[in-house]
């Protein structure tokens, strides 16, 4: 009776069975997917809400121990500069009181008034909120790349500004140096220069350069005690070091001397300083000069001057027979050294 009335109605209405068995089969898998598809979302919710409260609970711990760590922290040792006096050598301090009647002589040293003064500008350098700041951003920067360690002292100098870190247990020193690059980017500075080991100090240095630079005159190191209590005649004025104090070398004492750089990085400048370090020491008598120039250009201002034993060379081949002179001079001078005991 079923069976007949299903085909009946089947017959009349022109249904097909298999299709509505497709429809019913697709509504239930769609169904089953979507019950599916809520019951993950409800579990990564719930596994997200865990995290997020894991999360939570651990920045609060590192925040913690961050206050903690703060109230214990020792404040940074900042280094500030004394704007004191330069010392004066005796030379400089007769040059100052002059004479009455001025006398230009071929013979002697030159003034040092001939120098540039020194420049006073108080409203270069950084403020001790300024070090501060740079202290904490130093640490951060080391600390993104896996490296902890605290700033103990900062002392900033004319050119560049030394930070005193205490790395944490286990940390090697060679690690920070690898990073010299990665800083100076994460810094937005030019450069930074690690120095490995501070002279009685278990500490690392770290030298970033200031965006200000004080201009160090030559004047200022050729007045200083250092430069004229200087007994060699060799002497030779290098800058002022990162505390501000003279820099001063004796040119007898080093077996070679190279000035190397990149173009502007100031070679000429430094040469041109040592040359006249030189003549502002020593006597004509006492330190005579080859010069060789084969640009035509550099060296061409100190042509007559009386330190020189011959004009300045600007031909390679009367360079090459001012360096053999110079060999034969030398060999000379040893052989009379060695004869004299």
């Amino acid at each position: 009776m079923l069976a007949t009335l299903l085909l009946g109605l089947t017959l009349m209405i022109e249904i097909s069975w298999l299709s509505v068995l497709d429809r019913t089969g697709r509504a239930t898998l769609t169904a089953v997917a979507s019950i599916k598809a809520l019951f993950q979302k409800l579990r990564l919710a719930r596994q997200n809400r865990a995290i997020a409260v894991e999360s939570n609970k651990a920045r609060q711990f590192k925040l913690e121990q961050h206050a903690e760590k703060a109230q214990k922290r020792v404040p940074v040792k900042i280094q500030k500069r004394e704007e004191k006096p330069p010392q004066i050598s005796e030379r400089a301090a007769r040059e100052k009181q002059g004479n009455l009647f001025k006398i230009e002589a071929i013979e002697g040293l030159p003034a040092l008034s001939l120098l540039d003064a020194r420049e006073i500008n108080s409203e270069k350098g950084f403020s001790v909120d300024d070090l501060e700041a740079m202290s904490r951003l130093l640490e951060l920067k080391l600390k993104d790349y896996g490296v902890d360690a605290e700033v103990v002292a900062v002392f900033p100098g004319p050119v560049v500004t030394r930070f005193e870190i205490q790395p944490a247990a286990g940390v090697k020193v060679s690690r920070i140096s690898g990073l010299a690059k990665d800083l100076a980017r994460s810094l937005a500075v030019i450069s930074v220069r690690v120095v490995e080991v501070v002279p009685g100090k278990p500490v690392v240095g770290i030298e970033i350069p200031n965006e200000d630079r004080e201009i160090v005159r030559l004047s200022q190191v050729l007045s200083s005690r250092a430069y004229d209590e200087s007994s060699s005649p060799l002497s030779l004025a290098l800058g002022h070091d990162i505390a501000g104090e003279p820099v001063v070398v004796d040119l007898g004492k080093m077996p070679h001397l190279l000035v190397a750089g990149t173009t502007g990085s100031g070679k000429s400048v430094g040469i041109n300083a040592m040359i006249l370090s030189l003549l502002f020491k020593a006597s004509p008598e006492e330190v005579r000069l080859i010069m060789v120039d084969p640009k035509m250009l550099e060296l061409a201002v100190y042509e007559g001057i009386p330190h020189l034993l011959t004009p300045v060379v600007t031909d390679m081949k009367d360079a090459a027979n001012a360096l053999r002179w110079c060999v034969a001079e030398m060999e000379r001078r040893y052989r009379l050294m060695a004869a004299m005991g």
